[in-house]
């Protein structure tokens, strides 16, 4: 900055500026004790700058100096290499002196080393895609903690259907030799990676190495990795616990009109829509008793949205007509799909997200505007519970309480309903199929039948229905008289 005198004859006075420096590597969480420290910052009017351990004050050097350049402002790009001890947990800052002897700090962040023997923010897992909506996409793992950070356990990664087949490179923070000093002596380091119950070993060039390859890796979800130590003898000397954490599983799937239907493809088993339905509002809700109950699913805490728009873009890329996609955590979770006029309200089952991809296909319903004959659903069943229309008719159900129920009864069944129009054909399959999903007491659901024929359907109750169709068009035979013609 430039200051000037009243004094005409002052000449102005000039006060270098000094932005704080920033950390730009590495990010917050686990790192190796040999990581280097990268910072940014200009080099105007500063002396000399140095990495400060917040907790302690202890300068974690080496001290650099620099002149102030003729108050130039040059942006510096600055490396503190193996800084950091063995043992540190806490913030880290980087501070800057001024010739006034006034400090700049950087942002802190918090870095640990304690049990750490690879550097999750430089190892990849990586893969082309295989399958699905997004086949033929390379797709990454990043090892970040629910708080964000990087880490060697607890980690929790997005997933996405068709990750298989991939590569895991893991940078060490030693050389192979240092983690098992058996090896030099005519034993054996062997780097175990288990994914869903299948182990995968490690490759690496030799005791000098500090990188381990995984290839091939299949479908995973629940990760873990360890290193064994062995004599010459084969004797097992050591188990080096390297790390734990689990691929997201994904409620997803499609949105589509039930009257166009949809089939499966033989080879990757992905349902294929005939006509995916656009701007249609799903949302994610997660059973948090501790909190109440059901609430949408808070998946700002995983980089992600929640509700989705279908076709909308968000930060996981899927932009397929139609398609939507959650990557949760386990738990149980329902969703609810609703938001363009002329279809109805559709809530799925409980999905319970445990080891296993979840695929959740919406058989969304136009809805008509008169119903033929209206069936009321308790849970004793379907009244009447068997209904004869004509062909072209709709049939409504409505779940209803019953006389004998009570309020309890009904803040239950709102919360957790338990009744569901359900057909036997399959409707992602064959479009005569419907599905209601759960109906909460009040809420209806219609569907017209458009080829004569007998459906039945259950409840979810424990019950059956039937909806007879009759008429049709007619149709004329020719009329064959014997003895005439040519």
């Amino acid at each position: 900055t430039v200051s000037t005198s009243a004094d005409p004859n002052k000449a102005p006075v000039y006060t270098p500026t000094v932005p704080p420096p920033v950390i730009i590597y590495p990010q917050p969480g686990d790192v190796c004790p040999n990581t280097v420290i990268r910072v940014i910052s200009t080099t105007e009017g500063w002396v000399l700058m140095n990495i400060i351990d917040v907790s302690s004050g202890q300068e974690l050097g080496p001290t650099q100096y620099k002149s102030d350049n003729e108050g130039k402002t040059i942006i510096e790009f600055k490396e503190y290499p193996s800084i950091l001890p063995e043992y540190f947990r806490g913030d880290i800052i980087a501070r800057m002196r001024d010739y006034f002897s006034e400090n700049h700090d950087s942002k802190p962040v918090y870095l640990n080393t304690r049990e750490v023997y690879w550097d999750p923010q430089s190892s990849e897992w990586w893969g082309t895609i295989k399958a699905g909506p997004r086949a033929g996409e390379r797709y990454t793992v990043t090892f970040r903690n629910s708080a964000g950070y990087y880490s060697t356990h607890g980690w929790k990664a997005p997933g996405v259907y068709g990750f298989w087949g991939t590569t895991f490179r893991m940078n060490l923070c030693q050389e192979v030799k240092d983690m098992c000093p058996e090896i030099l002596n005519g034993g054996s380091a062997r780097f175990i990676l288990t994914a869903d119950g299948k182990q995968y070993i490690g490759e690496f060039s030799g005791p000098d190495d500090g990188q381990v390859t995984f290839r091939n890796i299949g479908q995973a979800h629940t990760v873990s990795i360890e290193m064994e130590c062995t004599d010459k003898n084969g004797n097992l000397v050591s188990t080096i616990d390297l790390g734990s954490g689990r691929i997201l599983i994904d409620p997803d799937g499609y949105v589509f009109n039930v009257d166009k239907g949809g089939s499966y493809d033989p080879t990757t088993g992905m349902f294929a829509p005939i006509e995916p339905v656009p701007d249609v509002t799903v949302t994610c809700y997660v059973s948090m008793p501790e909190w109440g109950g059901w609430i949408p699913w808070p998946a700002g805490f995983y980089g992600q949205t929640n509700p989705q728009v279908t076709d909308d873009s968000y930060p996981d890329g899927i932009t397929t007509t139609g398609y939507f996609a959650f990557f949760t955590p386990p738990g149980l979770y329902y969703l609810e799909v609703e938001g363009i006029p002329g279809y109805q309200r559709w809530r799925s089952p409980v999905i319970e997200v445990v080891t296993q991809i979840v695929h959740v296909n919406v058989p969304y319903t136009p809805w008509p505007d008169t119903a033929a004959v209206t069936v009321t659903l308790t849970p004793d069943g379907p009244d009447p519970a068997v209904v004869t229309v004509p062909v072209g008719s709709a049939v409504q159900w409505v779940s209803t309480l019953r006389d004998t129920d009570t309020i309890t009864d009904l803040v239950r069944w709102t919360e957790n309903p338990v009744l569901r129009v359900l057909s036997d054909l399959d409707p992602l399959e064959d479009t005569r199929g419907f599905d209601a999903g759960y109906l909460e007491p009040g809420r209806g659901y219609r569907r017209r039948f458009n080829i004569p024929g007998e459906y039945t359907y259950t409840d979810a109750a424990g019950h059956t229905g039937k909806v007879v169709v009759t008429g049709g068009a007619e149709i004329y035979l020719p009329l064959v008289l014997k003895g005439y013609g040519p």
